[in-house]
């Protein structure tokens, strides 16, 4: 009797695992995220835990449960050399800023201003671009990179602030003019703070 029902649980396991398996494979399929005309984003991830919780990331628009150890994992997917899967990274970013603390709002501030700094033109077309991004998202990005200035310029604030302001300006040349719009809204925010 005991090894009957020792069978009938191994049973009932495999047949519980082999369905797991088909779900495992339906999550690894192909997310599309539709930009204004085109695709922003095919993003196959091959760690369903991340591309779940990105997923619900980016459709809640906000971060409900922080999980440190996967949102610091956005802040590096910032640096994506592939743009199409960029975009969509920067937008998972952008809505983890909603409900950031502690060490991980100290991250948020520190890669935003290091995002800007270095990769304004595909911060300008990520927000451009995007159909979900709006204007509180930009407030966002600004309150965190002054926060991350208050914390590493001490006492020089008003200094950093107004040589990053000057290192956005000059990059707004070699851009289009639909993305130069983004950078002036950006300087807008930024010019608030001093």
């Amino acid at each position: 009797m005991k090894i009957q029902l020792l069978l009938y649980i191994l049973l009932a396991t495999t047949i519980i695992s082999c369905n797991g398996q088909e779900e495992t494979e339906q999550r690894l399929a192909p997310t599309i995220i539709s930009g204004q005309d085109s695709t922003i984003t095919e993003a196959v991830l091959t760690d369903t835990a991340i591309l779940s919780y990105f997923e619900e990331i980016h459709f809640n628009k906000e971060l409900k449960t922080a999980d440190d150890a996967l949102m610091l994992t956005i802040a590096d997917s910032l640096n994506s050399k592939d743009s199409l899967n960029s975009c969509f990274y920067f937008e998972v970013f952008t809505f983890s800023m909603k409900g950031a603390d502690g060490f991980y709002a100290e991250t948020v501030g520190l890669r935003a201003y290091q995002y800007v700094q270095n990769k304004m033109p595909q911060f300008a077309n990520c927000f451009y671009n995007s159909t979900v991004l709006d204007i509180t998202d930009m407030d966002n990005w600004a309150e965190f990179i002054y926060a991350e200035i208050q914390i590493s310029s001490e006492n020089q604030e008003q200094e950093t602030l107004n040589a990053l302001i000057t290192q956005i300006e000059n990059g707004k040349a070699n851009v289009d003019a639909n993305l130069q719009v983004v950078y002036d809204d950006l300087i807008e925010r930024l010019e608030k703070k001093l």
